[in-house]
Formats: C-alpha cells, structure tokens, sequence
C-alpha cells in the first residue's frame, strides 16, 4: 500500500510538470485530478465516513447563525447553495486557508 501511495505521487507530480506548461492543459490536469479523486472517493464509501467521523459537523443552530456571514464571505454561494459546515483544527486546514476556500472564525 505504502509503495503504490508513494508511485501515486510521485506520478501526481511529474504529470503536474508536464501538464502545467500553459493554462489550458493546467486547467485540463487539475480537472482531471479531481474527477480521479471523486470517483476514488465513490468507491470507498466506508473510507469516506471513516474519515468524516474525525470531524465535527456544525449544529443546524450553529449553522444558522453563521450562514449568513458565510455566504456574504463567500463569492461564489448563492441562496440555494447547499451549505454544510464542519468544525476542524486550524492546522488541518491550511491548505484551504491558503486557496481561499474556507470562512474562519
């Protein structure tokens, strides 16, 4: 397992590499990318809940009294956006705090 996570990676990058030259096959690799990731994660739904479990998911009252700030932070949520919030430690998160796809508070 340990090996083929590792071959996984080491792949993940050196197509990175090559695909990332000019925007559009960027754009094409990272699309890529997260479709391999859906269906990975589709067929592991066991896996999935697993490691959801690690997290604590927002109270629907928590969620209320947030959500509007929430969706007045965000630039892409609109009303009928579904809106699920999870509570995780700061440090499991960063790379969502770096892209900007996060509402901290």
């Amino acid at each position: 397992v340990v090996w083929r996570r590792r071959k996984d990676h080491i792949s993940h990058y050196l197509l990175r590499m090559a695909f990332c030259r000019t925007e559009e096959a960027r754009r094409w690799f990272c699309d890529t990318e997260k479709e391999l990731l859906r269906l990975r994660l589709e067929d592991r739904p066991d896996e999935v809940r697993q490691f959801l479990a690690h997290f604590q998911v927002a109270s629907e009252s928590e969620v209320r009294a947030r959500e509007q700030q929430i969706r007045d932070a965000s630039h892409i949520m609109n009303r009928s956006s579904q809106l699920t919030i999870f509570k995780v430690p700061f440090t499991e998160a960063l790379e969502l705090v770096r892209s900007r796809r996060v509402y901290l508070e």
